[in-house]
Formats: structure tokens, sequence, C-alpha cells
């Protein structure tokens, strides 16, 4: 192909992927889709970044069937927000039909903590099959892993592993079990904190007085998307009613967000404390109710069957919150607080303060 003729041809696909995801902020999907489609007609060299964009807006639209095999090709996008980084492994990766039975499965977390609380859930579904199976996450969730049912062993990652017949990334479970939004497992809840630590928070906390609100208001500042998804504590104070205790459930607090934290006294932070999710975990059972961004925080509450208020950016920063509706597969317990088409956080927090007091109520 003549040179200019290809940097035309790569202009147009580079346009049509912009024009997608200026429709995507727009909240029009079929647009998005269309122009994807359309690059995708224009023979692009590296198709499969089209294909696995294409993915995960199917995915947001509960097109799973269609979505989690598009989504695998971020194996091959090295470079792109959602490559993971490939652990080496000797033994074959488990595509979803080769039978388990007397056999070990190691599996690993790709992405975030978050990730890692929502998808390891689906361990239990390998073991019914007869595996033995092997959970290799990070070092801040290993003792949260370790009651999780239908999991043998549990390791921080890179361990050295040996000993399993096959491996498998968590995101890539939902496409080898093929998955589907009406029958995600256990979504009432699936881990449970340790009763000793429980014990410790509740001595620590003393007499349960008022109603007891957990939060969590920001995420890790190196995440692309953070901008979209936290919220500053001065913005989220002002909106909480009186007649409520509040109790930080992260680990860390932002330079910014120190003034605000000293302003509110009613709001107690213990993230000294916070070794790990598993302090994390017995903080959180100590609460009513989870109000949280699209962090971590969220993820463990719906794990341990606790109500969560969910606040989310518009569009969601990823497609397991799917586009519409306050409920969500992945989560019973989850309640999903969107922000409007105009992208602003203060008409959700003018909501939360008033359904926080009728909750209080």
């Amino acid at each position: 192909m003549p040179t200019d003729l290809a940097q035309r041809l790569a202009q147009a696909v580079l346009q049509c992927v912009r024009d997608s995801h200026t429709a995507w902020l727009a909240g029009d999907t079929q647009a998005a889709l269309d122009c994807l489609d359309r690059a995708l007609g224009l023979n692009p060299a590296q198709p499969d970044a089209l294909r696995c964009q294409k993915g995960m807006i199917v995915l947001a639209l509960g097109d799973w069937a269609q979505g989690w095999p598009l989504f695998e090709l971020r194996w091959k996008l090295r470079g792109a927000a959602w490559h993971p980084a490939e652990r080496a492994c000797a033994a074959p990766r488990w595509q979803g039909t080769e039978p388990l039975e007397g056999r070990a499965i190691l599996l690993h977390n790709e992405h975030g903590l978050g990730d890692g609380i929502m998808l390891a859930r689906l361990a239990r579904q390998l073991a019914a099959r007869g595996a033995r199976v092997l959970l290799e996450v990070q070092p801040a969730l290993v003792e949260l892993m370790r009651g999780l049912a239908g999991v043998s062993q549990v390791l921080p990652t890179g361990s050295a592993v040996t000993g399993f017949d096959f491996h498998c990334p968590l995101f890539s479970l939902p496409a080898a079990l093929e998955l589907r939004p009406q029958a995600v497992p256990d979504a009432g809840g699936y881990l449970r904190g340790d009763p000793a630590r429980a014990a410790q928070w509740r001595s620590l906390l003393g007499e349960r007085r008022r109603p007891r609100v957990g939060l969590a208001w920001s995420g890790q500042a190196a995440n692309g998307n953070d901008r979209w998804r936290s919220i500053a504590l001065e913005a989220l104070t002002a909106a909480l009613p009186e007649g409520i205790d509040y109790l930080g459930l992260q680990q860390q607090v932002r330079d910014t967000d120190v003034p605000a934290l000293q302003a509110h006294p009613a709001l107690r932070h213990f993230g000294p404390a916070l070794h790990s999710m598993a302090d994390t975990a017995a903080l959180c059972e100590q609460v009513d109710l989870v109000v949280s961004v699209d962090t971590s925080v969220a993820h463990l509450a719906g794990a341990l069957g606790k109500p969560v208020w969910i606040l989310l950016p518009n569009p969601p920063l990823d497609f397991r919150w799917m586009l519409a509706g306050e409920s969500t597969p992945w989560y019973d317990s989850a309640r999903l607080l969107r922000q409007g088409p105009d992208r602003r956080w203060e008409p959700v927090l003018q909501r939360l303060r008033g359904e926080l007091a009728a909750w209080a109520e």
C-alpha cells in the first residue's frame, strides 16, 4: 500500500476512534459502536484494539455473550490501559472446556484490588468441577481471601508456585465460564470478616448510639481515571447530614483532604490501623451502610453482603456497572447512584444528603 494512502487510512481510523469516544461520553452507545465498526471496516493494521474496545461497550450494554470473548483480546494490546501484565506459567491457560476433576488450577489477579475481590467468587465454580484451586492475589488481599469458599490455598503475587495443571487470569474466568448477567454467582455475599478483628473494632468503637455509615471517597491517585471517580472530601462532608456516626474506610487520606477531615470531627478515620483489606473488612462489618466511590471498598462491601451505595461518574469508568439503573448483577446489596448527563457530582451529593437523612430516620 502506498505510504500516503496508508497514512490517510490510519488517520481515518483514528478519527473513527475519537468519534466513538465522543459518542460514548455523550451517552450515545449505538453511535460509539457504529464508529468502531466503521473503523474496523477500513481494514486497520491492528484490529484487535478496536474489537476489544467494542467488547467493553457491549459488556456495558449487558451483552456478555459477545462481550467477554472480545474482551479477551486485551492480551494482544501491549501498552494499552487494559493490557494486563502476563504471568509466566508453564501450565496451559484454562479455556473453560478442559476437565478439572482431580486437577489443580492457579488463578491470578491481573488488575486492582477491587477486581480481585469481585472475581475471586468464581473460584467456587471451579472447585465444584473437582479442581483444587490456588489463588494468587496482591498481599493486601491474602488474609481476606483465606476464608473464601472453594479456594485451597491463597498466595501473594509473585510467589514461586508449582504443581498446578492449568492457570487462568481472574478476568478471563467470565469468558471461560460463559458468565451472564442473570447468573452471577454469590451476588448476596461470599466473604466474611475475621471474628477476632471484628471484636477488636467493636471494643475500639464503643457502644453504638447512632446509625453508622462507612465512607470511601477516593481511590488510587495513580489511576488514569481517578479525576472522574474520586470526590474531594470537603464536597462529601458538606453533603453529610447530622445524626449519623461516620467512619472512614480507606487507608490513605490525600494531603488535599486533610483539612476537611480535621474540620469534620464526626468522621472518624482509622487509616494507620488498616494494614490490609482484612482489617478494612472487619471495620466495614461494624457499619450499617457503606457509601463509596468506584474503588475497592465498594467491592469489599458488596462481597461482604453489606448495604453499599456506590457513587458513579457518567459514563461509568468501566463496563462492570453497565449504563443505567440502580442495581448491579455483581452485588445484591449494592445501589448505584449515578451522575446525570451533566457529569457533575453536586446533584448526586444533594441526593445523597436527602436519602441518608431519610435512611437514618
